[in-house]
């Protein structure tokens, strides 16, 4: 009976250790230096396409991507040669069996939004002219917004703008091999309509939009909609969200494809001006199309050097659950303008002094990292948080923040420490029932060379992330494979 017991002891932690083994070990492969302009070249990271990882360089206006095999070693580059020379916001939704390049040109006053797919033979489709928008000056020039399907087999793009005093919306749907699935051109004649950048296409091709009135000077808001095709119709219909008093600030919305679900989340506040003290969290039914659950939750910082409300939390992240849950990942993040004065080394009399050289710097601050994790009730089931400082100065705070990566037994949290000169990257494990644990991840000389810009980093498989690196004129791009 001993024997049998010790067997099944050993048997159980092995399979504890099957769990957490995962987590805790990482494999990490660079991929070689290519040439890059801070200034005037731009790069990202594209996902996986067949066995290749894919990713994006511009350099001297010329535009290729990259495939890289499993262990980033480059194995070929191929052009994008039928972008114009005045292409913009170029984009990518990428899989393992398709890789399609989004972009915009500004062609006789109006913003053209076109759609290319890479063919057999490396052959690229002729682009294809998805919407058409009217601009008759800079401001309006504002980018599409690209929003995917989880299945990856439904890609919306939306736009709103002024014309003729009236408030539109604009937006296209297409599948995967880049056919027009329903176009909208829709106006509201209500100027009090301000659209969201945030918009969500379901797994169904539904789109949902959301609106609000003009926000004050905090962000708040105090009139929510959500605008989607009801019942598959031409136009969108418009659903109102009772707030109950309350305002609403950083808006967020997320797909619940398993659950039938669309999820809203955010910040709310007591007032038009006050400072957030909570998360709001509304249930929207895609097939009953109606709000079936509001929640408003309040939430206090348990940090002694931070203020207990919510004041300068950015929400990064909503990630739904498998039973309705949801759990938000917010950072703390601020910006702060400085002005140095330095008087120039010369000889002055008494009544004469040298003149002050002043210059501005910025100041970016990314600081803790919350977790709030809540049940299907909205009531909370527990929070973590992360502690972080990282301050940089006049960079855009390109190396500061965090990139998520998300797990079967939880998610995987990787920043820089910058709390001295020589940086490390660290990562916080958070398990699904919000235990932490701090691991640094072990690199290589060859890796600590690079400065490592977690924040621009990309998930592209269940055990891969990708994250850019640089290094003088040069950029790289590590993979980490859990």
């Amino acid at each position: 009976m001993l024997k049998v017991f010790m067997i099944k002891k050993f048997l159980l932690i092995a399979l504890c250790c099957g769990l957490v083994l995962p987590v805790f070990s990482q494999k990490l492969f660079l991929s070689e230096a290519e040439d890059f302009n801070i200034r005037t070249d731009d790069f990202a990271v594209v996902g996986k396409y067949g066995k290749s990882v894919i990713t994006y360089r511009k350099r001297n206006g010329k535009a290729e991507i990259i495939f890289y095999s499993e262990n980033m070693i480059k194995q070929k580059s191929l052009s994008l040669d039928f972008l114009p020379n005045n292409f913009s916001n170029v984009r990518f939704v990428c899989d393992p069996n398709h890789l399609l390049v989004f972009y915009e040109s500004k062609e006789l006053k109006k913003q053209q939004l076109y759609a290319s797919k890479l063919l057999a033979g490396d052959l690229w489709r002729s682009p294809v002219l998805l919407s058409s928008k009217p601009i008759s000056m800079i401001k309006d020039y504002v980018p599409f917004n690209l929003s995917v399907s989880e299945n990856g087999k439904r890609i919306l793009f939306f736009n709103s703008y002024y014309l003729a005093g009236d408030n539109t919306v604009q937006a296209v749907i297409v599948d995967e091999q880049l056919n027009i699935l329903k176009e909208i051109h829709q106006i509201f004649p209500d100027k009090e309509y301000f659209f969201s950048e945030k918009s969500i296409v379901s797994d169904k091709g539904l789109p949902y939009l959301l609106a609000t009135n003009k926000p004050s000077n905090k962000g708040n808001v105090e009139e929510l909609k959500v605008l989607t095709l009801a019942n598959y119709s031409k136009d969108l219909f418009v659903f109102p969200i009772v707030l109950e008093g309350h305002h609403v600030s950083d808006l967020q919305i997320a797909a619940d494809n398993e659950n039938g679900n669309i999820c809203i989340a955010s910040f709310f506040a007591d007032g038009k001006y006050a400072a957030p003290r909570g998360i709001f969290l509304c249930n929207f039914d895609e097939g009953k199309q109606a709000t079936t659950a509001i929640h408003f939750v309040p939430i206090v910082l348990q940090i002694s050097k931070s203020n207990t409300d919510l004041k300068d939390l950015r929400v990064r992240n909503l990630f739904l659950k498998r039973d309705g849950g949801v759990e938000i990942v917010a950072e703390k993040y601020y910006q702060n303008i400085r002005t140095i004065n330095s008087i120039n080394p010369i000889v002055n009399s008494s009544f004469m002094t040298g003149p002050d050289n002043a210059r501005s710097v910025t100041e970016f601050y990314y600081d803790e990292v919350y977790i709030f994790n809540f049940k299907v009730d909205g009531s909370l089931h527990w929070s973590q948080t992360i502690l972080k400082e990282q301050l940089s100065t006049d960079d855009g705070g390109i190396f500061s923040s965090f990139a998520p990566f998300r797990y079967p037994i939880g998610n995987v949290y990787l920043f820089n420490d910058l709390s001295s000169n020589a940086t490390r990257l660290l990562a916080s494990y958070i398990s699904s029932t919000g235990e932490m644990s701090m691991k640094e991840i072990q690199t290589s000389e060859q890796i600590d060379e690079w400065n490592i810009m977690p924040r621009s980093g990309k998930q592209i498989s269940k055990s891969e992330l990708i994250i850019p690196c640089m290094i003088k004129n040069n950029v790289s791009f590590l993979k980490i494979k859990f």
